[in-house]
């Protein structure tokens, strides 16, 4: 197994060149995932440039930053966002990911502190319709225009774009169709809020097929990280 610091150069390397293939005129940035990963290896690849991590869970997150407080590490939330964790959370990150209804977007605004830079905000979308996914319908327009204007509208939140996982399947032309879906999708946003830039859609089994559909952040965990142990 190739040590960390050198699968993250390659997967760096890999990234850009993908994104250069893609034709879209973005640079992809790398969203690490360090769910049950130690703070000894999260600041081994901060050394190396990494500043963006991502995690699923409350307490681990809260956990880690402060620890690692001493370092200007750029923490995503990523995962289901229950309203009762919201105070707790909402001061230790930078963006939030899994954003769905407009109760979240009122208790982060409300929580939020002034004297911190405004939290970056996506919309989880579900764009395969399982019933397993968090995230509101790809086709329900109206809901997702709806949480789009609040947030814009909110008090220290910013409004950054969309976050989804595409289906789980090994046909990659459905892997791709819901690819091609979110990038229109992101693109209609963009056309409405001029603060809309991140889609991040992809991770470490279809990032390759994310990035050429228009990604412009890939969430990866196990393929950087391979075996990741209880923190």
């Amino acid at each position: 197994m190739l040590p960390l610091i050198t699968r993250y150069q390659e997967l760096l390397k890999e990234i850009n060149s993908l994104s250069k293939k893609s034709g879209f005129a973005t640079q992809v940035r790398l969203l690490a995932i360090s769910k049950n990963v130690t703070t000894s290896t999260i600041t081994t690849l901060y050394q190396q440039g990494q500043v963006d991590f991502g995690e699923s869970y409350v307490g681990e997150l809260c956990n880690k930053a402060a620890q690692l407080k001493h370092l200007p590490i750029s923490w995503h939330f990523i995962g289901n966002l229950q309203s009762n964790k919201i105070k707790m959370l909402v001061n230790e990150i930078d963006w939030v990911e899994s954003i769905e209804n407009l109760k979240q977007i009122s208790l982060l605004s409300q929580y939020r502190n002034d004297n911190l830079a405004p939290l970056n905000c996506l919309i989880q979308i579900n764009s395969s319709g399982a019933t397993t996914q968090h995230g509101v319908a790809i086709d329900n327009l109206a809901h997702i225009y709806q949480l789009a204007q609040a947030i814009e509208a909110a008090p220290n939140l910013r409004l950054r774009g969309l976050m989804a996982i595409a289906a789980k399947s090994e046909q990659i032309d459905i892997i791709t169709n819901n690819f091609k879906s979110l990038r229109r999708l992101f693109e209609q946003l963009q056309q409405q809020f001029n603060t809309v830039d991140c889609l991040s859609m992809g991770m470490s089994s279809d990032f390759t097929w994310a990035i050429l559909h228009g990604a412009t952040q890939v969430r990866i965990g196990s393929k950087l990280f391979a075996e990741r142990k209880d923190f």
